[in-house]
């Protein structure tokens, strides 16, 4: 065995994702000041039932959730919601999940092929604006599926009308 001492490698960061020549950060919003009515448990919603047991499809009950509830904070409690689709997430919504254990998982053919892929998660539709937050969820797949994009993106025509 022998001591190695290691070295510094500087790594090239796009200007478009520095403010003032850094990385913008910011502490994890806690939503303790909003009433309890704009915090949406997708496990509670009346007629839409959502499992998270990484067996039952929960794609069409997330999405109606999310277009039912726009502009609250929809919590996923620990648990794998395996979606066949892509969830579309519109502007002004937040999502949370509980740390290191909620996960979007891509299951089925739709997300099979590589040369359409498809986004597991999609933040806004082209035309919408708006500002989105995602905290303590994972994306992944449930098998190889070449076609997944974890999370799809708009044009860049799309995002500097929706900038702010």
């Amino acid at each position: 065995m022998q001591f190695q001492e290691g070295g510094n490698l500087d790594t090239p960061r796009p200007s478009s994702l520095l403010v003032d020549g850094k990385i913008f950060t910011m502490a994890p919003p806690t939503y303790g000041d909003l009433p309890a009515d704009q915090v949406i448990n997708v496990k509670t919603v009346a007629n839409l039932p959502v499992f998270g047991n990484g067996v039952d499809d929960d794609t069409a009950n997330i999405n109606s959730i999310f277009a039912q509830n726009t502009g609250k904070v929809i919590y996923f409690p620990a648990g794998t919601y395996s979606v066949s689709n892509t969830i579309t997430i519109p502007p002004g919504s937040r999502v949370v999940g509980d740390a290191y254990a909620s996960y979007f998982s891509a299951i089925g053919d739709r997300f099979s092929d590589a040369s359409a892929p498809l986004a597991l998660v999609q933040l806004g539709k082209p035309g919408d604006f708006g500002v989105g937050q995602i905290s303590d969820m994972f994306f992944t797949v449930a098998d190889v599926l070449p076609g997944c994009k974890l999370v799809g993106s708009l044009s860049s025509s799309s995002l500097a009308t929706g900038a702010n």
